[in-house]
């Protein structure tokens, strides 16, 4: 059982159980970073997250991606994750990979690259 939690970026979230729950909520999720719900783009709603137990990620549109440690209260960070790599960080992370998270090449904030553009917003 995977036991991990999707925050959406219009707000709700879900408790996902089951393998192909979790397949189903990352195509969303990826679905939703890159899809306007309004004709404005909607820059007070940007984030999406999936958690599990006291680790999370963190994608907003602008392409910066946070890894949070709960526990710790730490946070690093990655920016222009492609589709494919953010899914497996997700998929290892909601599967209790940690070390295969941790070892994804993640930055303190002040190492990050400068934003240039929303990455995921299309």
């Amino acid at each position: 059982m995977i036991q991990a939690t999707v925050r959406w970026r219009y707000g709700g979230t879900t408790e996902v159980n089951e393998p192909h729950e979790l397949e189903d909520a990352i195509d969303r999720l990826l679905h939703q970073l890159r899809t306007e719900e309004f004709e404005e783009p909607d820059d007070e709603h940007t984030r999406v997250s999936l958690s599990r137990g006291d680790f999370a990620i963190e994608i907003q549109v602008s392409g910066r991606v946070t890894f949070a440690d709960l526990s710790r209260y730490s946070e690093l960070y990655l920016r222009d994750v492609p589709d494919a790599t953010l899914r497996q960080l997700l998929i290892d992370l909601a599967n209790e990979r940690y070390e295969a998270v941790r070892d994804a090449g993640w930055l303190p904030r002040d190492e990050l690259p400068p934003y240039e553009r929303d990455f995921y917003r299309q």
